[in-house]
Formats: C-alpha cells, sequence, structure tokens
C-alpha cells in the first residue's frame, strides 16, 4: 500500500466521462459481488480504506489490510465472487481491542498463513508483525503469541510491502525517521518463528540513509532474493530525485546495479516523486508522478534495467508519460502489469466527484484504448484508488468509498 493514498492529499484531475455501451474490456466484472463493486466497514462511522492486496494461494480470496480507527493489525479476507470469507476470523481478523495499531502492508505464506505489518500510536517506530492462521487466529508459534515487534529508527515509521523468501523468512521494507525529514529506508529480515533473521545484515536489521532525506513508496523481491526498493530523496535544496535501490540477499547495497546499488532519475521538469514500481525481465518499471509546476503533475513511467540504466526497449527512450487532464495534478498510486505485459495504473480522478480509476497502458507505456474504450475506467461512485492488482487475471482496485458520514473499504474489479 501506498501512502499517498490514505494519509497524503489527493490531488484529483477532471476528465470527461466515457460510459461503455456494453460489457467489455474495462467494464466492471458483474461476477463479482454483482456489479463489480464490494464495499463493506468494520465500524459505523470510522475512518477505513482496504490497503496492501495479495492473493491467497491457497484459497484464491483477495486479503487487505485495513486502515481503520481504533483497531489492532486488523486483516480482511474477501471472497472471488464478493463478500468476505468468514472462516478467517468471520470476514476480518484482528488481534484485539487494546491497541490502536493499523495494517500497512499485507503478505502471505504457501501455507495459507497471513502476515500484517503496521505501527501505531505514540511508538511510531515501532514496527509491528503479525502472523494469522488460516482461520484467522493469532499464530501463537510466531513471535510473542503471534506477534513480534521491531524498533526502527526516529520517531516514526512506516510498512510498504511484505515478502516471504523461498526459506521461510520474511522480509519487511519501509522507512523510519523523525517525520517529516531525515527518514532512511529500512529492512528487516524475520527468521519463521519471529526472531531477527541475523544473517541479513548482521542483526536481521538495514537501516540507510540516502542523501538528506529518503521517502519509501514501493519495493520489489526478484528470484535471486534481492530487494528493489523505490522512493524519492534530494540533497539540499534540489529537486526531489526518483532513487532505486537494490540489496543483496545479506542486505548490502548491490554493485551490480548502478555500480554501488543506487541509480537516481532525474526526470521531471520539477520534483520527481515515484509511487510504484513492478518487475520487468532483470529490471524494474517505475511508476511516478513528474512535477511540471507546483499544481501540476503528469503520471510518468519509465523502466530501469537490471544494471540500473534508464532501459531503452521501453518506448523510445525509456520514459511514457500520460497526461489525461490538462493543468491539474496527476498521480498513480500504485502499478501492476498482466501476464501479456500490459501495465494497470491506479489514480484517483474526478467526473463528477472524485473515483477510483484504473488505467491500461501497452507494453510500451503508451494508453491502451482498447481498455474501455478511452484507456481508463473507473468506479462510479465517490472513491479513492489506493493499490492495484491482478486477481482472476482481472485488475482490481482497492482503496476506500466515500459516503459521506462513513468512509468504507472498497475492492473494485474490472473487466481485462
Amino acid at each position: 500500500m501506498k501512502k499517498t493514498a490514505f494519509i497524503g492529499v489527493l490531488c484529483l484531475a477532471v476528465l470527461t466521462l466515457a460510459l461503455p455501451a456494453h460489457a467489455a474490456s474495462g467494464d466492471p466484472d458483474t461476477s463479482f459481488d454483482s456489479d463489480g463493486i464490494f464495499t463493506f466497514g468494520l465500524g459505523n462511522p470510522a475512518e477505513e480504506g482496504a490497503t496492501a492486496p495479495v492473493v491467497d494461494p491457497s484459497t484464491g480470496d483477495l486479503i487487505v489490510g485495513n486502515y481503520i480507527y481504533p483497531s489492532d493489525m486488523p486483516v480482511t479476507k474477501v471472497l472471488p465472487g464478493g463478500g468476505v470469507d468468514t472462516a478467517f476470523g468471520g470476514g476480518t481478523a484482528a488481534l484485539g481491542p487494546a491497541h490502536t495499531r493499523l495494517t500497512n502492508a499485507v503478505g502471505v505464506q504457501p501455507d495459507g498463513k497471513v502476515l500484517a505489518a503496521g505501527n501505531g500510536g505514540t511508538n511510531g517506530q515501532d514496527v509491528f508483525l503479525v502472523r494469522y492462521r488460516a482461520n484467522g487466529n493469532p499464530d501463537d508459534s510466531f513471535g510473542n503469541n503471534g506477534l513480534a515487534k521491531v524498533t526502527v529508527c526516529g520517531d516514526s515509521a512506516y510498512e510498504t510491502n511484505v515478502f516471504v523468501r523461498p526459506d521461510g523468512s520474511i522480509v519487511v521494507v519501509g522507512d523510519c525517521g523523525k517525520s517529516p525529514i531525515h527518514n532512511k529506508l529500512f529492512v528487516l529480515v524475520f527468521r519463521p518463528g519471529g526472531g531477527l533473521d541475523g544473517s541479513f545484515s548482521g542483526d536481521g536489521m538495514l537501516q540507510l540513509a540516502i542523501g538528506d532525506d529518503f521517502h519509501l513508496t514501493d519495493a520489489t523481491f526478484d528470484s535471486h532474493d534481492r530487494v528493489t526498493a523505490v522512493g524519492y530523496s534530494y540533497v539540499g535544496s534540489g529537486d526531489q530525485r526518483a532513487t532505486v535501490l537494490r540489496l543483496t540477499r545479506s542486505g548490502k547495497l548491490d554493485a551490480t546495479f548502478s555500480g554501488d546499488g543506487k541509480a537516481f532519475f532525474d526526470l521531471a521538469p520539477a520534483d520527481d516523486d515515484p509511487h510504484a514500481m513492478i518487475a520487468r525481465g532483470t529490471g524494474v518499471l517505475v511508476a511516478e508522478q513528474a512535477f511540471v509546476s507546483v499544481s501540476d503533475s503528469d503520471i510518468l513511467v519509465f523502466a530501469v534495467t537490471g544494471a540500473g540504466k534508464l532501459d531503452k526497449s521501453f518506448s523510445s527512450d525509456g520514459e511514457a508519460s500520460v497526461n489525461l487532464a490538462t493543468s491539474t495534478s496527476e498521480f498513480p498510486s500504485d502499478a501492476v502489469s498482466d501476464a501479456s505485459g500490459r501495465i494497470y495504473l491506479s489514480a484517483t480522478y474526478t467526473y463528477v466527484t472524485a473515483e477510483a480509476t484504473v488505467l491500461r497502458l501497452k507494453r510500451n507505456g503508451a494508453p491502451d484504448l482498447t481498455f474501455a474504450g478511452s484507456g481508463y475506467a473507473h468506479t462510479g461512485l465517490a472513491s479513492s484508488a489506493g493499490a492495484v492488482i491482478m486477481w482472476k487475471a482481472k485488475p482490481t482496485i482497492t482503496g476506500y468509498a466515500n459516503f459521506s458520514a462513513d468512509i468504507d473499504d472498497l475492492v473494485a474489479r474490472f473487466l481485462a
């Protein structure tokens, strides 16, 4: 889950409403909750939003975290046909009412055990990792009655990703620091039982400063057990630059990537603000908010090779710009690719009201006009997009629906 989707200021664009004539690519998937859209709340009223989706390989359910106050590491399983999977903690699993701890990132093991990472309360520098059994109960064989805790740098932390390595160890990636500046990348590796794995960075924890400040937004994990992370950094009064880092399995910067493990990209006229990253061969694709001015930005997608350079096999120069609305701010909240290499972006745009939207690009980054006849599709209700994932081979957005007095979790699935 990308933090701008829920705790940032939403920048909304104005587009012309495009209505499909018949069921086709980009239409709501009516096999999912009858109209392609499922909303649910854990409290009334409450501030909620579905975050960090992953697919459970053991059930086919969609697992989402919940950004809700108050709560204690909540996770919900959504059925492929809509509704919640009541076999998993009645639909939503949580530790209990004693604490307020938010779920920011979710992972799942091959055996169906669910991992949720988050933080909360005044101890924002504490990273919590909980493991739930397939029935939604905390796994008491992990950490302390199912919960592990690690204190990281500064006074705040935010978790973006949870990965499970082939040996069963667990990777949590995020950033920490003295908000709002002087943030660092952190990577934690836990053994299957919940203790830190000392084979990674000596003590199971890496905290890495980049320039004067670094804010992480996404990470990937490859077949060599390497973490590749993306965010923005800057030095002094210079513009924000897109920053891609790659680490070895042992927790060191990978010198085969850009010479020192760090690659910087200054592609926008003003700030580069990456929001998402997906694997592409041995390299990655990055989707960013490229600022033209303080109040105007476009979506920019660029490809990076496994060596840390712009990959010109993607478009003519390695970059592709998406500008659906002029003189306004556009940003991708997340990105994913399908089996054919097409790229899906989630974003929030204003039609009559702000709506969660999915865009489809061709392999070279050009808008795919065969998707909904315009290259984008939206939910038709007041909502905001967080993440996008391929679920049942169909683009699926998670985020929140704005029901005026109450904000509920949103899952919307579209035909590919």
